[in-house]
């Protein structure tokens, strides 16, 4: 796994800033809630019904503690014609969100495939599983989910709705929080 990107800079005063770059991906099958989470963590808007067309970008940042947080977020179209380019989007990736619609249990059944492609191609970074639309009626059992947090090593799943704003910011800090620690691991074990 690449480690975070740390870029330093200098203020007007000529003191050191450091500022960390964490690459975000977004993964899951159409129609999940993959673009209206983005907008709604990185605007704080909310729309139904886009469709993204191969790929999005989106960036914000954060502070977490007394750090200057930047997140790229790569929200790919999950319909199957756009698989092909998820490879190259892919390299240098830091953490995955993996996404699906509590409401559609194909959506669910449908992730491994996800896990397989971003393993294969971003190596072994933290995934986090996205539950969306947690305001709608929940198809998918607890026991499925935890069963397949297991086998696929996944590091947590959140329940989110981009509709009612529950647990946006924090399915994205979390995202952060894994690739510091993780990060901050890799470092002590090389010092």
């Amino acid at each position: 796994m690449q480690l975070a990107w740390w870029i330093f800079d200098y203020d007007c005063d000529k003191r050191c800033i450091m500022m960390i770059v964490i690459k975000v991906l977004v993964e899951g099958d159409g129609g999940v809630g993959k673009t209206t989470l983005v907008k709604r963590y990185c605007d704080g808007t909310y729309f139904d019904g886009k469709m993204t067309i191969g790929v999005g970008f989106e960036k914000k940042t954060l502070k977490i503690g007394d750090d200057d947080i930047t997140l790229m977020i790569w929200d790919f179209g999950g319909e199957e014609r756009f698989r092909e380019i998820l490879p190259s989007f892919c390299k240098g990736a830091n953490v995955a969100l993996l996404v699906y619609d509590v409401s559609r249990r194909e959506s669910f059944f449908n992730l491994r495939e996800w896990v397989e492609l971003t393993r294969k191609n971003a190596g072994d970074i933290p995934i986090i599983l996205v539950g969306s639309k947690c305001d709608l009626e929940k198809r998918v059992a607890e026991d499925e989910v935890r069963k397949f947090i297991d086998e696929c090593r996944i590091l947590c799943h959140v329940e989110t709705s981009a509709k009612t704003n529950v647990n946006v910011n924090t399915v994205f800090e979390l995202a952060a929080k894994a690739v510091i620690k993780k990060s901050s691991l890799v470092e002590d074990i090389a010092a």
